[in-house]
């Protein structure tokens, strides 16, 4: 936490977003990791500090952890680098703009944690996910209102698949 400055909260969300970025969803991760992510983006939202728990906060990752976890997400980092900068927000209206992030974060983490096995259900949330938490990261207004657009996209297509359900369902009973 020392190492991230006050950015620990982000970067955990974009580490745990990493592997739904796949299209086909992961079983028995979506629904933990979502709860994490859901949880972390109301710490976010209502500016709490990162606490760990006690078992946890004296363990330490093996050296190269982290550098081996963000090389095997090489593409996806980088062009998030290259993609992100300070821009659109002033810094009057900075605490608004993480308590927003931080809730849209929240939310989609919701969406997350969502067992549903169809393909590209973890991937639309998980992509609005990463897009927020780059925005909180690096106070970047465009990746924000990208987040924000593909969460939107997440709920159109949770909810065509919720009325394709409903349909078929119907389909079936007659």
């Amino acid at each position: 936490m020392a190492l991230f400055q006050g950015r620990t909260l982000n970067i955990l969300i974009i580490i745990l977003a990493l592997p739904f970025l796949l299209p086909v969803p992961l079983p028995f991760l979506s629904t933990p990791f979502g709860v994490v992510i859901a949880m972390t983006g109301m710490c976010i939202a209502i500016r709490r500090k990162p606490s760990v728990p006690v078992r946890f906060a004296h363990k330490q990752l093996p050296a190269g952890f982290l550098p081996k976890l963000l090389g095997a997400a090489g593409h996806i980092t980088k062009w998030l680098e290259k993609l992100s900068r300070p821009r659109w927000v002033s810094p009057a209206n900075l605490r608004i703009f993480h308590r927003l992030t931080g809730a849209l974060i929240a939310f989609a983490g919701l969406l997350l944690l969502l067992p549903i096995p169809v393909p590209l259900t973890n991937l639309f949330p998980a992509s609005a996910v990463l897009l927020l938490a780059t925005a909180g990261l690096r106070r970047d207004g465009l990746c924000f209102l990208g987040g924000g657009l593909m969460l939107i996209f997440s709920l159109c297509f949770f909810g065509g698949l919720c009325l394709g359900g409903v349909e078929a369902v119907n389909w079936f009973w007659k």
